[in-house]
């Protein structure tokens, strides 16, 4: 999700290679939406939140206020009001908005404020925001990018993206510049975009569970309880954390139709279980 100039390019290569699965303009909301029951036994768990609150939980959650990453020409700054927690769903928006000067759209993004893992299972279950210029994702970012990513959109404070500690892997990644695709990558050290080619359909305009098993050795990827990628080149070794959040336009969402806005993504849960 983080691009520089030079992974930007890489990006280029490694999508050339992926197999595209399908993404369709979405509803704002789903028309029924439905949240699957917790987990009765949370003793083998990490990380737990159903979203079944009023609010955002501030302890577990930060709510982004800042720019659109720049490397990335997002045409969005994330804002506070973009994002709530109601009917069992934590709910990210983006909509054509020009109250952040510079930006003619906002949008929503969330991460672990302090929480993060090096060994276990994530799984989220989302809808993802459709429009012509989204680009959802669900991914994961080196804990020494924690504190920085807060604030800032770009490599500072000891961030220093894509070197370990500051790398990235992304669950779930939906573009929407050029063909649709969904891509399930490790981007770590100077080793590029490792990028699987997942050959499952995966549309946006439904719930599905996204599933990322980090071993010491390997990564495993699903869909909705199906295996779609493996990586074993290339593992990071060092704590990582949860972002979620919907850019528009840039390098992976493309020209914006305005008339598709406003897009809400819908998490049902977060989950982190031990392995």
């Amino acid at each position: 999700m983080r691009f520089s100039p030079f992974a930007r390019r890489l990006a280029q290569l490694a999508v050339a290679g992926s197999v595209l699965l399908a993404v369709t303009a979405a509803p704002a909301l789903a028309d029924t939406p439905t949240s699957e029951p917790a987990p009765t036994d949370l003793s083998g768990y990490l990380f737990d939140d159903e979203f079944n609150d009023t609010t955002v939980d501030p302890a577990a959650w930060g709510i982004l206020d800042r720019g659109g990453d720049a490397s990335n020409a997002e045409d969005q700054c994330y804002k506070p009001g973009n994002v709530a927690e109601k009917g069992g769903f934590l709910q990210i928006t983006s909509k054509v908005d020009s109250s952040c000067k510079g930006y003619k759209y906002t949008s929503g993004m969330v991460q672990w404020k302090k929480f993060n893992f090096t060994s276990g299972t994530i799984e989220i279950r989302a809808k993802q925001s459709g429009g012509k210029g989204s680009w959802p994702a669900q991914w994961l970012l080196g804990s020494d990018c924690q504190a920085a990513n807060l604030t800032t959109e770009e490599n500072s404070y000891g961030c220093n993206w894509p070197k370990p500690g500051s790398d990235e892997i992304d669950i779930a990644e939906f573009k929407t510049s050029g063909p649709s695709s969904v891509w399930q990558n490790v981007v770590s050290g100077d080793s590029g975009f490792k990028t699987c080619r997942p050959d499952v359909s995966a549309s946006n305009d439904n719930f599905h569970v996204y599933s990322l098993t980090w071993h010491a050795k390997s990564l495993v990827w699903k869909v909705d309880g199906r295996t779609t990628c493996t990586q074993t080149d290339v593992v990071p070794t060092q704590a990582m954390f949860l972002i979620m959040n919907n850019a528009m336009g840039g390098g992976g969402g493309g020209q914006i139709d305005p008339a598709d806005f406003p897009q809400t993504m819908l998490v049902d849960y977060v989950r982190v279980k031990k392995i």
